[in-house]
């Protein structure tokens, strides 16, 4: 019996100052048995693994032509049925989204095919698979404190998932040379 291929998940990776906003808001919130990876902004949910070393290849290939990091601005809080998320405005990241997609277009998922053309806003999910209750007072309580920032893409980071947790494959920085 052979192994099947992991599935690969495309991230981004906020600033450091963002990063840890976020994954504050995700420890204060977030299911405590369900929050294994950091917080995230998913570009892909089902890139091909059966070639880890060429997807890292393409991918990078697209952002080591990035010349900074990615301007972003985290505008609102908002539900996502049973938990909340932050909205993040990203328009340059939908070039570069596009740029992989084109690499992967016979290999996406409906999910990854759709997205791509119903270009609907990003997100970085701070609470999920909680009773709807609970969602509400959450939302309400994060809405209450946010106020909008100012924040930069610095990387693209790939996850396996089989499964369970994910684990960590590549880090991909923006730019030539990265952060």
């Amino acid at each position: 019996m052979t192994d099947s291929p992991p599935t690969l998940i495309l991230t981004a990776r906020f600033d450091a100052v963002a990063q840890t906003f976020f994954e504050a808001a995700r420890k204060a919130h977030f299911p405590a048995d369900r929050n294994f990876i950091p917080a995230h902004l998913t570009l892909f949910h089902q890139l091909p693994g059966e070639h880890l070393t060429e997807t890292v290849a393409a991918v990078r290939s697209v952002t080591s032509t990035i010349t900074a990091p990615i301007a972003a601005r985290c505008s609102a809080v908002q539900p996502l049925g049973n938990g909340g998320a932050f909205t993040i405005e990203a328009p340059a990241l939908w070039t570069v989204r596009e740029q992989i997609a084109t690499t992967f277009s016979d290999q996406l998922s409906v999910q990854d095919r759709q997205k791509s053309q119903r270009r609907p806003g990003w997100h970085v999910t701070f609470q999920n698979k909680v009773d709807r209750e609970t969602a509400v007072r959450t939302l309400e309580t994060v809405r209450a404190a946010f106020e909008p920032f100012e924040t930069t893409i610095i990387a693209l980071e790939l996850w396996t998932y089989r499964g369970g947790p994910w684990g960590h494959a590549a880090t991909l920085p923006i730019g030539p040379s990265g952060p």
